[in-house]
């Protein structure tokens, strides 16, 4: 997300106030503004805390412009906030939608004022965030017209950009020229060359959900792979995986390539971990000081993901040919299931305290469960049992974080394996409001 008109606001912003003192002018509640939005910012690791200072910032914001109506700025700021609210507050599902149509209306309200690419940019990314909302409850219909207007805002930005990169140099040279300043080109090079990877990136990334959407036409989708691929291209395999994965499921299942490509790009994510050096779990002082753990941990969870993406691929493109899977197809899957398994064990091996991968492993286990073959029934009571473990241990990681969407996910999903298992004496991790339990049943 851009965050350089905020960048220069905050530095703009220069007498910090105390819990004390009040506003005293219209342009001090702007600051307040800021400062509470970036105490929000500080927060992001404990969600409830961090909203409360977003909640805050954005009464600030409406009471500046109640006074200043046409202020881009904060406009801009207010919208980027209430996408902030949403992927750092861990909210349920029914408020990030509410939350993030709020967000696109008010960055349309600050393009009506003025026109800049970071709000193209922040606008892509809210469709985007919505578009998977809807695609991951099942409903591709309300999804396509937010994967369209995330495409046209992230190419309407890209052209901005270079815009606005030109004539920010331009600005820069004349400066330069006439002895004004001494001017860091190096420097701004860098940040163009990152604005422009920045774009890139979001646009796979939106490439991805839009070839993954079966509402979107071979057409659209062959004109995607035209505009993608030659960008694509310039950067490193690892930040357009999503694209590259969901371009090829797309063709495997249409039955227009094989597999290979696929495989090929699995081997991309065991490639770069062995380029990583070792963390020793034996030693918890070295492992916990490790400067490339986050690293680790981010490539095994991406990898568990495109493993089980994969398998899941496998068995549906063989149900398209013959509604019974073969046993070679069915075995296949389980064992590459089995490979995203142990990438999360090693994964939460390496930082015990991560929610969402304890979560990710119980899901795991639940979906091997479900391959029809005998391996899996035969060790179906085992599988379900360690589901069980895991979503408590999620819970335990959590428990302190009661307004979560993933404290009531956790809550749901424990009571819903307790009857799968059947056990008749449910135990609740936890009560939780029904209208907490419903968003999390139609989320999943």
């Amino acid at each position: 997300m851009s965050n350089s008109r905020k960048e220069i606001l905050r530095e703009a912003a220069k007498a910090k106030k105390t819990k004390q003192q009040k506003p005293q002018s219209i342009d001090d509640v702007f600051e307040e503004a800021i400062e509470l939005e970036e105490s929000g910012d500080r927060w992001r690791l404990d969600p409830e805390k961090c909203y409360r200072f977003y909640e805050k910032a954005s009464k600030a914001y409406d009471e500046y412009l109640t006074a200043r109506p046409n202020d881009y700025d904060a406009w801009f700021n207010k919208a980027r906030l209430y996408l902030n609210m949403v992927s750092n507050c861990d909210m349920l599902s029914s408020q990030s939608a509410q939350y993030l149509q709020i967000s696109i209306d008010l960055h349309q309200k600050a393009i009506s004022l003025e026109t800049h690419s970071e709000a193209y940019f922040n606008l892509a990314q809210t469709h985007k965030y919505l578009a998977e909302s809807r695609t991951e409850a099942g409903n591709e219909q309300l999804a396509l017209p937010h994967i369209q207007a995330a495409l046209d805002a992230i190419m309407k930005c890209s052209m901005l950009q270079q815009d606005e990169f030109h004539q920010k140099k331009l600005e820069l040279e004349q400066i330069a020229s006439s002895g004004l300043g001494n001017i860091d080109f190096e420097k701004f090079r860098l940040h163009v060359s990152q604005s422009d990877e920045d774009s890139a990136v979001l646009l796979g990334e939106i490439a991805a959900l839009a070839a993954s959407t079966s509402l979107f036409t071979e057409s659209d989708f062959k004109n995607l792979i035209q505009i993608v691929q030659p960008i694509s291209e310039k950067y490193d395999i690892l930040k357009f995986m999503d694209w590259h994965l969901a371009r090829e499921k797309r063709l495997v299942l249409s039955g227009q390539q094989s597999e290979q490509v696929w495989v090929k790009l699995l081997q991309v994510y065991d490639d770069r971990l062995s380029q990583l050096p070792e963390i020793n779990v034996q030693n918890p002082l070295q492992a916990s000081n490790s400067p490339t753990k986050p690293i680790h941990i981010q490539l095994l969870c991406d990898k568990a993901d495109a493993y089980a993406e994969f398998a899941d691929t496998l068995i549906q493109a063989q149900l398209q040919q013959n509604p019974v899977p073969s046993v070679e197809i069915l075995t296949r899957a389980w064992n590459i299931f089995g490979q995203a398994t142990k990438a999360l064990k090693l994964a939460s091996t390496y930082d015990a305290s991560r929610t969402r991968i304890w979560i990710s492993r119980a899901d795991l286990e639940l979906q091997r469960t479900d391959i029809p073959l005998a391996i899996a029934e035969n060790s179906k009571s085992v599988l379900l049992k360690n589901a069980k473990v895991m979503y408590e241990r999620a819970y335990k990681e959590i428990q302190n974080r009661k307004t979560t969407g993933t404290f009531c996910e956790i809550v749901v999903k424990h009571e819903q394996l307790q009857r799968r298992m059947g056990i008749h004496s449910i135990t609740s991790l936890a009560v939780i409001p029904n209208e907490a339990r419903e968003d999390i049943l139609e989320s999943l």
